[in-house]
């Protein structure tokens, strides 16, 4: 059986329509599974099937962040927030444990200028996405199966680059947008304050801003990084990584699966 979605240009833009956006995603939720169980689909899926269903979740990040951002370039340019989603081809995952949720309570959903963050390293939404994307919906236990708390972390990583989200600083639209989070989740049974929801990010690092950049200047930050935008190398305590090869190159994908081969014949049926 042949199934077909069509996105038309109305579905995009500057105001995404995001029950769109989530049907698409959900394909992609159906077609891989998740880190525990991989559909019978996916372990059976040839080289090239895998690399589909991969970027159909990719794909519809960056159509989400484009628009995102073409938004905000009409509406408010000086709050475009780029970010470097850092991820690694075979990761390895691990379980995080109590020590590390800690950190969920100490920094929350703040996002600081050239601030590390742990990156969410498995499939499905997390609640304060359910809240800001649905519209604050009842969590019925259909809504419910869409949601995980996060589960592993590995050394997959981001990098916050715009301007600086703290509560309780200058931003009164960003503390309201917490409280009102906290409230929607008493009033669906749900503790603000319970470490295992995962709520918020893992604060890992911060960059040296002026060490690196020579400036604090997120404008002049924005610039010096647009025209750097693959990471050639990664190095970490004496051992160093290097990637060979940037996006724009013709045989990108084929050098993409040939690196992701290995786990993909992992992931296969036996």
């Amino acid at each position: 059986m042949i199934y077909k979605e069509h996105l038309l240009p109305k579905n995009l833009g500057l105001s995404i329509k995001q029950g769109v956006m989530n049907r698409l995603h959900n394909h992609f939720e159906v077609l891989q599974g998740t880190v525990e169980h991989l559909s019978l689909y996916y372990q059976l899926a040839d080289y090239e099937t895998k690399y589909a269903i991969r970027q159909l979740n990719n794909l519809c990040h960056e159509i989400e962040n484009l628009c995102l951002s073409q938004r905000q370039q009409v509406m408010a340019p000086e709050w475009i927030r780029p970010t470097q989603i850092t991820t690694f081809l075979q990761s390895q995952r691990y379980c995080l444990i109590d020590e590390h949720r800690k950190g969920f309570t100490t920094n929350g959903y703040d996002r600081v200028l050239g601030g590390v963050y742990m990156h969410w390293t498995q499939i499905g939404k997390t609640l304060f996405e359910v809240f800001r994307d649905e519209g604050a919906p009842e969590l019925t236990d259909t809504v419910c199966k869409a949601i995980t708390e996060l589960k592993y972390y590995s050394g997959e990583f981001d990098i916050e680059w715009g301007k600086n989200t703290e509560y309780g600083g200058n931003i009164p639209q960003f503390d309201q947008r917490i409280d009102d989070f906290k409230k929607w989740l008493v009033e669906n049974k749900k503790d603000p304050d319970d470490v295992n929801l995962s709520l918020g990010y893992l604060h890992l690092g911060q960059v040296n801003l002026a060490q690196s950049f020579g400036t604090n200047s997120e404008v002049v930050i924005h610039q010096q990084l647009s025209n750097h935008l693959d990471i050639y190398q990664i190095e970490v305590d004496g051992v160093a990584c290097t990637y060979n090869y940037c996006w724009t190159d013709t045989d990108y994908k084929q050098k993409q699966i040939d690196m992701m081969k290995p786990g993909y014949d992992y992931s296969s049926w036996r």
